[in-house]
């Protein structure tokens, strides 16, 4: 997690994708941040703290978001998550998957990701999915489960996978699971607790409402009726419960989450073909409703999307005439060509000049940065989270747009890369110097950043600033619009931190 990140703040992040679910994001990011606090601790001391693991049980309907959630947590907190399905996990000696295949698929995670050591590996987040599915008794020996290998696994131990010299190890303490199921059948239980006796006595409303939120008052009795091991539950201590999502939350998904397959396609369409792809509310409206009745949750947004737009993705790449295609609802769904030059996204941004106002410059000059770390990981960390700003919203401070809706992927990875190159620079250039780093270096590193002439690209390797090095241009003219992207983001970055820390000083200000 980001250094200093308080648990409203994560909970803020992931409302910008979940939508609806603002219970299960609040205990989400407590239980994330209880976990942090664990890794911060080793990743400062090098010790770990040998205190109870905040584990956590997430009860919800297939298809509600409760997997991607916590994926697009460990994405923010660049944790390592690994998704395992609890109802394949098989007994010691029962053919099928092995409790410790668990370490083999951390591994294979953690290989994927950049400046994450095999001890940190330690601190990953591991999702037991179907869990429910594990105490469904599936034959009269009790072997069968892996319960009990389970929670050997869960209350922590050193744990390998593999023989000899290639037998991968890792300490399972520090490790964080969150379980998740669906638990049909448990809302019977729990209403059979509540209302033992209640038969005819209510309206058809208060039967509707008790219904809808009666998996919000479960205990972990009502768990433990349903089968699941009170040892299991134990070793769980958080309990949460998603929320199920009504017509107006898939609405409001489809028109303004980040995860939204309607924006999603938008900016596949607008990188790769200059098209746009929309829809209106009273559309919206009615594929929300539709998903609603169908009961397959979030999931099914995407499948009805492109259901609706399949014909028109078909023969979109020769259709130039129609810059942008629009989701209407006329009695029926229609999709509305608009007629058009189609532009590249990247036009609309305007010709970066690297240049300060006096007020900007007084202002930039006043944000230390005595407190980043001078490995190349906490440097790395740094400049992704001053691009994760502007990632949506803001960067393009006319309409408000952010950089995945002017720029490609790649483009903006090598700009984040540029930026980090620019920290290091600057890191070695005032090593052992006592002068204080601030946002005015950084921003005239990075305008001084350059290969020796424009015929090498990319940089040659450096002695010790390996930044440089993982970046690639086919072009003169292709570096210095990732130059321009890393200078705008740091300046636009260094100007909010101002506003944020030094609003007393009436004497200075950086904004017209």
């Amino acid at each position: 997690m980001k250094s200093g990140w308080k648990p409203e703040q994560l909970e803020q992040e992931l409302k910008n994708k979940i939508i609806g679910q603002d219970d299960y994001l609040h205990d989400l990011s407590t239980c994330l941040w209880l976990h942090n606090q664990r890794l911060e601790h080793f990743l400062r001391t090098g010790k770990r703290i040998n205190r109870p693991k905040y584990n956590m049980l997430v009860i919800g309907k297939s298809g509600m978001g409760k997997t991607s959630t916590i994926e697009a947590a460990a994405k923010l907190l660049n944790i390592p998550v690994v998704i395992e399905d609890a109802s394949e996990l098989r007994g010691s000696g029962w053919k099928g998957k092995q409790v410790s295949e668990i370490v083999r698929d951390i591994y294979e995670v953690g290989s994927q990701m950049e400046n994450v050591s095999d001890t940190e590996l330690e601190f990953s987040i591991v999702i037991l999915d179907e869990i429910d599915k594990v105490f469904e008794r599936r034959t009269h020996d009790q072997s069968f489960l892996p319960i009990n290998n389970l929670l050997k696994f869960m209350e922590g131990m050193e744990a390998g996978y593999g023989e000899g010299n290639s037998r991968l190890r890792i300490n399972t303490h520090n490790l964080l699971f969150i379980a998740i199921g669906a638990f049909d059948g448990l809302n019977e239980i729990i209403e059979k607790r509540i209302h033992p006796k209640t038969i005819g006595f209510q309206s058809e409303r208060e039967e509707e409402v008790f219904e809808k939120n009666i998996l919000k008052q479960v205990t972990p009795r009502d768990l433990a009726d349903y089968g699941v091991s009170e040892q299991f539950l134990g070793r769980l201590p958080l309990l949460t419960v998603m929320n199920e999502l009504e017509a107006s939350d898939y609405e409001e998904i489809l028109l303004n989450s980040e995860l939204s397959p309607v924006r999603q396609l938008n900016q596949l369409m607008q990188q790769e073909q200059n098209a746009g792809i929309s829809i209106t509310r009273n559309a919206a409206r009615q594929l929300a409703q539709r998903v609603k009745d169908s009961a397959l949750g979030t999931r099914a947004l995407q499948g009805e999307v492109i259901n609706l737009l399949k014909e028109t993705l078909y023969s979109l790449q020769g259709d130039e005439e129609n810059k942008e295609y629009l989701i209407e609802y006329e009695n029926d769904f229609v999709i509305k060509p608009i007629q058009g030059k189609r532009e590249p996204v990247q036009g609309k941004k305007r010709k970066v000049n690297f240049h300060l106002t006096e007020k900007e410059m007084e202002c930039v000059r006043l944000v230390k940065l005595n407190s980043i770390g001078e490995d190349d990981k906490s440097i790395r960390i740094y400049a992704e989270d001053l691009f994760e700003s502007f990632e949506a919203v803001n960067y393009e401070e006319t309409t408000g747009e952010g950089l995945t809706d002017l720029y490609d992927y790649m483009t903006i990875k090598n700009a984040q890369i540029f930026t980090a190159a620019a920290i290091k620079e600057m890191l070695l250039m005032e090593k052992g110097k006592k002068t204080e780093k601030n946002m005015l270096t950084l921003l005239t590193t990075i305008r001084r950043l350059k290969p020796n002439n424009e015929e090498e690209l990319p940089f040659e390797e450096p002695n010790e600033n390996r930044f440089l090095h993982k970046m690639h241009f086919q072009s003169y003219a292709e570096m210095r619009k990732v130059k321009g992207i890393a200078w705008e983001v740091v300046r636009k970055y260094a100007l909010l931190l101002y506003q944020y820390e030094f609003t007393l000083y009436d004497d200075v200000v950086c904004f017209e």
